[in-house]
């Protein structure tokens, strides 16, 4: 898709600083010997491993964010599941053998609404369930100014030993 190509475009421009005049005043400071050739390809290489080890962070923080948000959802919907099964709405017959509610995975979760999906066609929307899918999450992520000051803090505040 050209805009994202255009959008990187513009990222590594702004990166480099290219056109702000630091890249001129840095060398304003070189000696007159000075290979500025090696110089710029050093400066490009350190700025391409650098925003790659920013993406994978950045992705990583994200697809672990998702994941927790994709659980929680399960485990709500699950407990309505089986609040609808203790009160008769559905039928214990719904349900594959191989479910265990108190450790239900987002697969067996998954499985289950299509069941139910399908036997309660007519009367599915009154049930309030919602799809769980991992990729509904992942396109609620924050963007901008909100990605850095609230998605990570709150993905930092879930990672195993995290000190809040």
């Amino acid at each position: 898709e050209p805009k994202v190509w255009r959008e990187a475009a513009t990222q590594v421009f702004f990166a480099l600083g290219l056109g702000f005049g630091g890249v001129i005043a840095f060398s304003s400071y070189n000696k007159r010997d000075n290979n500025c050739h090696f110089d710029a390809v050093l400066v490009s290489f350190i700025n391409f491993f650098t925003s790659v080890l920013a993406t994978l962070v950045v992705f990583a923080v994200l697809g672990f964010k998702a994941n927790i948000l994709n659980e929680k959802c399960v485990a709500v919907n699950s407990e309505k599941i089986l609040g609808m099964l203790n009160t008769g709405i559905l039928s214990h017959d719904l349900v594959p053998h191989h479910i265990h509610f108190p450790s239900i995975t987002a697969a067996d979760y998954h499985q289950m609404y299509v069941i139910i999906k399908g036997v309660k066609e007519e009367d599915f929307t009154a049930l309030n369930l919602e799809p769980c899918q991992i990729e509904d999450e992942l396109n609620k992520a924050e963007q901008g100014t909100g990605l850095a000051f609230i998605a990570f803090t709150e993905a930092m505040t879930h990672f195993p030993a995290s000190p809040f």
